[in-house]
Parts: C-alpha cells; structure tokens; sequence
C-alpha cells in the first residue's frame, strides 16, 4: 500500500482507491498492488468509505452494481441471486469473449438498506475494455 503523490496516470499502482479525507469532498489516492489487497486494506481503517478509481477508458475489471428499489419488485434471497448471477456472468462472458471464468472468482458485497436491495458485483481475475463491460452489463441486467 501506498500514498499516491504524484499524478494518478504516472503511478504504477494497478489497483487506486481514493478516501476521502474531508467533508468538502478531498481525498487521499491509495494505491494497491492487487484488489486482493482491498478488503485487508479497508478492514484497518476505522472510516470504511472508499471509491475505486477508473483511470479513462483503460481496461479493466469487470464490476458492476445491482439495486432494487421498493415497489421495484421483490428483494430476491440473496443465496439465490448470488447462484443465478454467477451463472449468469460466467455463461455471458464465455458466450461473448471466449473467456472461461471461475464461478468462485467472482465477489459479491451487500449494501442493502431498508429501501433498496443493492449488491456490488467484482470479478478482479477478468480485465476488458470498456465497451465490453457496457455490453456485458447490459445483458445481464436483461436477463436478471
């Protein structure tokens, strides 16, 4: 882990995540040497706000949300949406790029509240452009 200092384009981190650092919106830039290192990383901080930072239009994992609203149709069980969506995410991504991916390579967070089912969907192990994702993540918001 480090603090980033310079540029975010000249660093060589290939995972940043920002912190803010203010309530007027400053942050500090972290870098990682893997998303492996996330989730130690945040478990020792006290404040466990943080953003990934997308770099333009590089590539990059794939990583998509899903959020249900109230009255938007019934909150699924999440044991049950987590099976459909990892068979879903692997079939599209063999189906759309020929890539094979491990269904246990794909991470599932949870940040519900009374009024939204939402998870938080990554799969750190498969890089792609970001038209790819938009067209990953359109089919399966379709299908789901």
């Amino acid at each position: 882990m480090s603090i980033i200092n310079k540029k975010l384009v000249q660093n060589n981190c290939p995972v940043i995540i920002a912190q803010d650092i203010n309530d007027s919106g400053a942050k500090q830039y972290i870098g990682l040497s893997s998303y492996y290192d996330i989730v130690p990383f945040i478990e020792k901080q006290e404040e466990k706000c943080f953003h990934e930072v997308m770099l333009g239009l590089q590539n990059r994992s794939l990583y998509f949300n899903f959020d249900l609203k109230v009255g938007e149709g019934e909150f699924p069980e999440m044991n049950e949406f987590v099976h459909h969506m990892r068979e879903c995410i692997v079939l599209s991504v063999d189906l759309l790029f020929g890539a094979t991916l491990d269904p246990s390579d794909i991470i599932f967070t949870e940040s519900h509240r009374e009024d939204k089912f939402s998870v938080h969907i990554h799969v750190p192990t498969f890089n792609t452009s970001v038209e790819n994702l938009q067209v990953l993540f359109r089919i399966v918001n379709n299908v789901m």
